[in-house]
């Protein structure tokens, strides 16, 4: 028997990933997942970005702000990278792949014929259509400043007084930093969002979330026990998983009904 069925529950409520159906809509990820959505719903606003620190949910709230834009509407295409730490030619290779479902291995490495492709593909496929194409760069601290300075030259590409292009770029909160010491970039950028970490109140919400999620119909965890995952967390969504799946372990081993603060006690005792 695996420990989630132990707690009778479909599967482990508390693994890290990224599939929307285990985003928990707090105030701070509804705000977010609004304004990005904003951003691209404006045609105009050219570049947005979302920062916040080491687990806080940044691609989970990308990929469910994917979700929502291609639920809602046909009109864009995505182009996304989970990392960025590329040249341009490279960046822009990913990008034409994704958009113009060419194999990467087909194209060339020269930036002035990516650039030729691209700017024929729009021409031909997107304008017609009136389609708009969204890039989305994760881990966008990475990028170095000469590539973001190509990157923003691309929103420049425009069709009845509308941009054709918005790139969306997610990073930890340096990000904002070296933007800032980059202003023909950063005076670029129309909207910023910082994630910020879950409140008590929201880290016993999301505990729950996850489990009912996963099939539970009951707690597993007391509110004493969620409290002290909250102090020793600090909301970040990614410790709460971790201690909570810890947790889970550990109740289904010693054959617990409820996760207490007794337990959770000890096992954040050596939580690192």
């Amino acid at each position: 028997m695996e420990s989630y069925q132990y707690w009778m529950l479909n599967n482990y409520a508390f693994e890290e990933n990224a599939t929307s159906e285990y985003f928990y809509n707090s105030k701070i990820h509804r705000e977010a997942l609004d304004r990005l959505s904003y951003i691209i719903e404006s045609n105009n606003m050219g570049i947005g970005l979302l920062t916040g620190e080491i687990g806080a949910g940044k691609t989970m709230t990308r990929n469910v702000l994917i979700n929502k834009v291609i639920n809602n509407s046909f009109d864009y295409e995505f182009a996304v990278m989970d990392t960025s730490n590329f040249t341009f030619v490279d960046i822009l290779m990913d990008t034409i792949s994704q958009i113009c479902n060419i194999d990467y291995t087909d194209l060339p490495r020269n930036k002035y014929r990516l650039y030729k492709i691209f700017r024929d593909y729009i021409n031909s496929k997107m304008l017609s259509s009136n389609k708009k194409i969204v890039i989305i760069l994760d881990e966008a601290q990475k990028i170095s400043a000469t590539v973001l300075d190509s990157l923003k030259d691309l929103t420049n590409i425009v069709h009845n007084n509308s941009s054709v292009i918005t790139i969306i770029l997610v990073g930890q909160p340096e990000l904002t930093s070296k933007l800032k010491k980059l202003p023909q970039i950063d005076q670029r950028i129309s909207l910023k969002y910082h994630l910020n970490y879950l409140s008590l109140d929201d880290t016993k919400e999301y505990i729950r979330f996850r489990q009912f999620a996963s099939g539970s119909q009951k707690d597993l965890f007391t509110e004493e026990a969620m409290r002290m995952i909250h102090s020793q967390t600090h909301g970040i969504p990614r410790e709460i998983n971790r201690a909570c799946r810890i947790a889970l372990d550990y109740g289904y081993s010693e054959e617990l009904e409820i996760i207490t603060d007794k337990e959770m006690k000890m096992i954040l005792r050596d939580f690192a």
